[in-house]
Parts: structure tokens; C-alpha cells; sequence
């Protein structure tokens, strides 16, 4: 019997010497004639081995070897514990959806120290790898190794942004067991596919705060797996989350800013109207896509945009927020904005730091700092503390624009929901009664109302 070779080569799996017939049973092959083998994909590895090992020895890479060292596993919450234990019970594959501040961080850390193999940790931003680095490190597993933010070292724990890691995907396929997908509602997005693909790692965690959508979870699925662990807001709140109030703002608009806002928005309205009977059928980024290749189209688009900006921060939101700041003037408060110039604005009038995709890592983690010491005691910003960023001091959250997804109400209510000794998290979303955000925060509360 001929010994079948199996070897990783720059991203792919080679296979020589197959038994006559057994391509046609093996899943996703490719035959490269430049070396008479066939290819496949590294993430395919435990299934192809599957197979192969049915019909004799195998001369192929081994799992990823052990660390050889014992890493101090952190205490897990009830919810913490039964996450973690379903996931190992689903064969160490699938993503796990639990609100921002329920820990799911320490869920990863019980799951790497459990398995005992390297470990790949991928993230979205340059924050979150500072933030896994430390966490990593507490493990007392030595040097972590770090992809991006300027820097390149590669060790048996490492946490890489999904840009780095994808540039350094070729060399990182056979060097791990398990790989940790935080914000793992960028598969297939932000986080491209090819990254997981090129992996032989045969466990796979991904965890989220949202529920992942996307146009393919066939293949999310088949790279990271289903969904097996989930809980929302209103299941943790009081319990695995601090307990949460909510408070509705509704707001009207001056008759000088309701003049400007329908003077716009009826612009706008109009002009998609005409456009969208013309291109009928048409998705809705092709409609702005046409709409902006005419002159008409372009005012419209420009009309939009001042709407918008005006709905975000109405004199009646100004005053709404200075009297919320001054009555919570002694607890830690996140400010939420629909775009940078509104968190511009804001700051300058409250004189507090904002926190924008223009603002470098040095002095974003200066603030962060300054806020957890509780000398900053406000921070705002449009999207920068949507995702990742870890502020369990915050009490309370002021949401005076928003885009009207739930996902992203989630992740910003759920900033200020980390459990500590006493802590009750306010919520107030401030909305215009008018320009269609009653409804939008309606089904922001539904999202997350205990």
C-alpha cells in the first residue's frame, strides 16, 4: 500500500500519491499539473483526513503540537460556563452571541487553556489586538505574539487584525489548533474568508454581540460553524450584566429647523422617486449609485446629507444633553453621536475629549486611561466605542444619534452594562419626535428592553 503524503504549501494543502478512485470521494480538490498533486484547502484538512485515514497511514502534517505548558484558566459566570461547555460539546466549533459586557473574552481565554494547543486570535481593530494581547497575557503563557499595529511576531499565542493576518496567511496555516474570531459578524466582510481558509486549525471560535447575517452562512459556517450559544440583553441584565434603565427622549424640532429639515428631505424624497421609477428593481446602492451620476441626483444626495445632519444634533438634543451631563455630572458617561461632526460639536461645548476615527492609538489609549481613572469622567464619540472597546466604568449612556440598527444599539448599550458591585447602567436615547427616528428608537428599545 502506497504511503499517501500530505504537506502544507503557502496557503494550500498538497496531496501525492492518493489511492486510484478516492479523489471523487474527497471534498474540493484540484488537480495542479505543474507538480502532478492535487491542492486543497488547509480548512478542509480535518475532513480530508476524515476520509484518508480510512484507507491507510498517512505520512501529514500533525495537529498543531501542544503548548506544553499549563495556562491559568480564568473563573467563569454560570452563563460563561454553560457557553463554553456547549461549545466544546459541538465538536470545539461554532460562534457564540452574548451582549457586549457579558465576558465573552474569558469564555476564549477558558477555551484556549482548556484545549492546550496554539492559538490564533483575529480581531477587527488596532484597540481590540492591544486589548487581547493583555488578556493573553495573564494566561502566564509567555510572549504573545502580535500581528499588526506596527508590529510582526509570530508565537504559539498570537493576536493578529484581520488585515495583518491576511497578509501573513501563507505562514500561519500550519501553526495553530484553534483559532478565536472575535467580532465574528465580519466572516466573510471586514474579515475576509481567506484568512480562515487557509487555516488547518480544526477548532474554531467565534464570538459576537450580534446575531451574524451575511449573504453566505453557508460558508461562515462551514469556517467557523453555526451558531451554538446565545443570549441577549434582557436574558443577562441584573444577572451575568449589570441591571439596565432605559429612558426615551423624545424631542421636537424648532419650526426654523423643521422648515430647513422638510425643505431638504422633500428635495431628496423626490428625486429618488424619479430615479427609482427609471431603474425600477434597482437595490438600493445602485439607486444612490444613480443618483449621483446626475447633477439633480447629486443635490439630492447633498440635501440628504444636510438633513441628516441636522436631525443628529437639534438645539432641543443640545439642551437635552447639557441637563442629562450636569445631573449625572459625578458618574462616567459615554456620549453617542450619529457622525464626527456632531461629537465635534458636543466636546467643544462640554469641553470633554472625543474620540474619533481621527484621534491616533496613543492618545485614544491616554483617554481610556484618563476615563477609567475617573479623571475624564465624559467621553464621545460617533462609532470608535461602538465595537470592542472596554470601559467597564461607564454608568451611563447618552445616545443622541444613531443609525437606526439594532445591531449597533447593542454593542453601545452594552458598554455600559459590565457587572461591578452596585452598578445600575442608565440608557438615554434621545430622539426627534419628527425625521423618522421615533420609530427607529422604538425598535432600538425592543432590541434590548429586559
Amino acid at each position: 500500500m502506497r504511503l499517501v503524503r500530505c504537506e502544507f504549501d503557502r496557503g494550500t494543502i498538497i496531496l501525492r500519491d492518493l489511492p486510484p478512485g478516492i479523489a471523487g470521494d474527497l471534498p474540493a480538490l484540484a488537480w495542479d499539473d505543474r507538480i502532478a498533486a492535487h491542492r486543497a484547502a488547509p480548512s478542509d484538512w480535518p475532513a480530508l483526513r476524515e476520509v484518508l485515514d480510512a484507507f491507510g497511514p498517512l505520512d501529514a502534517p500533525a495537529a498543531a503540537p501542544p503548548l506544553g505548558m499549563t495556562l491559568r484558566s480564568p473563573e467563569l459566570r454560570a452563563h460563561q460556563r454553560v457557553a463554553l461547555d456547549t461549545w466544546m460539546a459541538c465538536g470545539q466549533r461554532g460562534i457564540v452571541v452574548l451582549p457586549t459586557g457579558s465576558g465573552k473574552t474569558r469564555i476564549a481565554l477558558a477555551a484556549i487553556a482548556a484545549l492546550g494547543l496554539p492559538a490564533l486570535v483575529l480581531v477587527p481593530t488596532r484597540v481590540l489586538l492591544a486589548q487581547w494581547v493583555a488578556s493573553l497575557s495573564e494566561l502566564g503563557a509567555g510572549p504573545i505574539g502580535q500581528l499588526g499595529d506596527s508590529r510582526s511576531s509570530i508565537e504559539p499565542l498570537t493576536v493578529a487584525t484581520y488585515e495583518s493576518a491576511w497578509r501573513h496567511a501563507a505562514s500561519l496555516g500550519d501553526r495553530f489548533g484553534l483559532i478565536v474570531v472575535d467580532e465574528a459578524h465580519h466572516v466573510g466582510g471586514a474579515l475576509r474568508v481567506e484568512t480562515l481558509e487557509s487555516s488547518m486549525a480544526p477548532f474554531r471560535l467565534g464570538l459576537t454581540a450580534l446575531t451574524p447575517g451575511g449573504r453566505d452562512p453557508s460558508r461562515r459556517e462551514a469556517l467557523v460553524g453555526p451558531v451554538v450559544f446565545r443570549l441577549a440583553v434582557r436574558d443577562l441584565a441584573g444577572s451575568g450584566l449589570a441591571p439596565m434603565r432605559l429612558v426615551g427622549v423624545g424631542l421636537d424640532m424648532t419650526p426654523e429647523e423643521r422648515g430647513r429639515w422638510m425643505a431638504d428631505i422633500s428635495c431628496y424624497r423626490a428625486e429618488r422617486a424619479r430615479v427609482a421609477l427609471e431603474a425600477f428593481g434597482q437595490p438600493w446602492s445602485g439607486l444612490m449609485a444613480t443618483m449621483a451620476r446626475t447633477e439633480s441626483g447629486r443635490r439630492a444626495l447633498a440635501a440628504r446629507a444636510r438633513a441628516q445632519r441636522l436631525s443628529s444634533l437639534t438645539a432641543a438634543k443640545r439642551l437635552a444633553l447639557a441637563a442629562i451631563l450636569e445631573h449625572h455630572r459625578d458618574d462616567r458617561t459615554l456620549v453617542f453621536t450619529a457622525d464626527n461632526a456632531s461629537a465635534y460639536a458636543i466636546a467643544r461645548a462640554h469641553l470633554v475629549p472625543a474620540l474619533t476615527c481621527d484621534v491616533g492609538p496613543r492618545e485614544r489609549r491616554e483617554f481610556l486611561a484618563a476615563f477609567a481613572r475617573g479623571s475624564i469622567r465624559t467621553l464621545v464619540s460617533a462609532r470608535v466605542l461602538d465595537e470592542g472597546v472596554d470601559v467597564p466604568e461607564a454608568r451611563v449612556a447618552v445616545i443622541v444619534g444613531a443609525s437606526g440598527s439594532e445591531r449597533q444599539h447593542v454593542q453601545r448599550v452594552g458598554r455600559i452594562l459590565r457587572p461591578l458591585p452596585g452598578k445600575l447602567g442608565i440608557v438615554y436615547d434621545v430622539f426627534n419626535l419628527e425625521a423618522g427616528e421615533a420609530f427607529g428608537a422604538a425598535r432600538r428599545r425592543r432590541a434590548v428592553a429586559p
